[in-house]
């Protein structure tokens, strides 16, 4: 009886302690597998309950986290993250506690909770899509107990959905009322003598800051040249990037870093984002000297004492905030897809929703061919796909815009050219609905931004297909669909 005590003893040190000790340890492979072990997991949310072993959970995974990001020796690149694919664990056990057992209300609270934990969790290291996911499984679990709209819980889960909405940071003029300025403006300024990197918390947005859109940042490979990238945009001060100002960059921490104006293109409607030193690939192919020249033009800024940030070559400008939530291809059982209005209608009436895929998408060609089709949206009710600037950035004889979820008057129309895909009518006639290629690969990823542009296929993807469910995605990703950081409706 003693050595049967003694078992369970060791084994709920283990469930608690186990992965900190690998951490401090430094055997993170060991880590991974005791954090990534099912059993592990399951055991630990019932000897602890669900909230607790959900919080247990996530204190391991932020250990591990710190370990690696301040061993002077390990880079984070040698270790995969446990932190999604434990997250998505976590996701599908709450999942099956509340379909296979008749919990109780207070039972489903604790998971409502720790849904929430896990999207905060997710959302401190830039996870956003992911983050929003869990936030808006949350708000499922507190809409079916049958708490309404003036719940404590249903209130804070809608302010931590609104937390990953991230609109574009983009180039304005300079009366532009979406103007964003710094709050600690002369912090920033003095730190060009001190090297100091400071918060980039903004003053025209309180609790709110510039941050990365996602984690990691992609590739950028083209000849003559490549670099990495993220876009940046609006997101709670508790995500800021830090930076410091020198010589007219804002480098971001860590060193390698800065922001700058998207492709190098200086323009009213072009995304910011942040870059890191460009690599020329070799002396024979190096660009021409007016185009190395745009490239690090586009990275120089002038702080003003008010905070505002405009571009050196272009004082008339300014940084601010897009006006519109961005569009970006998402996981295509994520909540934050877009379902097509004129394509599900359709379907429904037709019956085509009871065919295979391939009738599904001729129909859809057909309806594309034969009519104009609004991209209206019965996903997010009275909104559509829109641009978000109506003057073209150019760039010698490409083309494009950003497109954003805004009012369905302004939703653009399309049509479908067999040849070239989704062709944009009217003002923007000759424009497809395209998402660039991330890295090398010429391959669709989610969180790529879906635009318009008149670029080739060497430079995005515009073959898209139609599901039956009335989204839309890249022909060679079926995984992804089109969709914002903004979820549909509740169910």
């Amino acid at each position: 009886a003693l050595f049967s005590e003694d078992t369970k003893n060791l084994e709920s040190y283990a469930l608690e302690w186990l992965p900190y000790h690998l951490i401090r340890g430094e055997l993170f492979n060991e880590a991974v597998d005791a954090l990534m072990n099912d059993s592990s997991l399951i055991l630990r949310t019932v000897r602890f309950g669900i909230y607790l072993g959900t919080q247990i959970t996530i204190s391991m995974i932020k250990a591990f986290e710190d370990g690696i990001s301040s061993n002077p020796v390990t880079k984070e690149s040698d270790y995969e993250s446990p932190m999604l694919s434990l997250a998505s664990k976590m996701r599908d056990n709450f999942k099956e506690y509340i379909n296979s057992v008749q919990l109780e209300k207070t039972g489903r609270i604790e998971i409502g909770h720790a849904l929430i934990s896990v999207g905060v969790l997710l959302r401190k290291f830039s996870r956003w899509t992911a983050s929003l996911d869990f936030f808006t499984d949350a708000m499922d679990v507190f809409q079916s107990i049958g708490y309404g709209d003036d719940s404590p819980d249903v209130i804070q889960t809608r302010k931590h959905i609104d937390s990953c909405t991230l609109p574009l940071i983009m180039i304005f003029p300079q009366d532009s009322p979406t103007k964003l300025r710094l709050k600690n403006v002369d912090a920033i300024l003095q730190g060009s003598t001190n090297k100091e990197y400071v918060s980039l918390e903004l003053s025209s947005h309180p609790g709110y800051a510039i941050v990365r859109l996602s984690d990691k940042c992609d590739e950028y490979l083209q000849l003559p040249y490549s670099y990495s990238y993220c876009y940046i945009g609006l997101g709670l001060k508790e995500s800021a990037l830090m930076a410091q100002y020198s010589n007219q960059l804002i480098q971001i921490e860590p060193d390698g870093y800065h922001i700058c104006c998207g492709a190098g293109v200086v323009h009213e409607g072009m995304h910011v984002s942040m870059r890191s030193n460009i690599s020329y690939n070799n002396e024979k192919n190096e660009p021409r000297l007016d185009l190395r020249n745009k490239l690090h033009e586009s990275s120089f800024f002038r702080i003003q004492p008010d905070g505002s940030i405009c571009p050196s070559i272009a004082p008339h400008l300014c940084l601010g905030i897009s006006p519109y939530p961005g569009i970006f291809l998402v996981s295509k059982y994520s909540k934050n897809q877009a379902v097509f209005k004129f394509f599900l209608e359709n379907h429904k009436r037709d019956g085509s929703m009871n065919v295979n895929s391939s009738t599904v998408e001729q129909a859809s060609k057909r309806l594309c061919v034969e009519h104009e089709l609004k991209l209206e949206l019965s996903s997010h009710p009275g909104m559509g796909v829109v641009p978000i600037f109506h003057n073209l950035i150019r760039r010698g004889a490409q083309r494009g815009c950003h497109l954003g979820l805004g009012p369905s008057k302004d939703a653009l129309l399309a049509s479908f050219d067999r040849k070239h895909g989704i062709e944009i009518l009217g003002t923007y006639k000759g424009m497809f609905l395209s998402s660039p290629y991330l890295g090398g690969e010429k391959k669709s990823k989610a969180g790529a931004v879906v635009c318009l542009t008149n670029a080739g296929p060497d430079w995005c993807n515009r073959e898209f297909t139609f599901n039956k469910n009335g989204t839309i995605s890249p022909r060679t990703a079926l995984h992804l669909v089109i969709g914002f950081q903004v979820p549909g409706i509740y169910k």
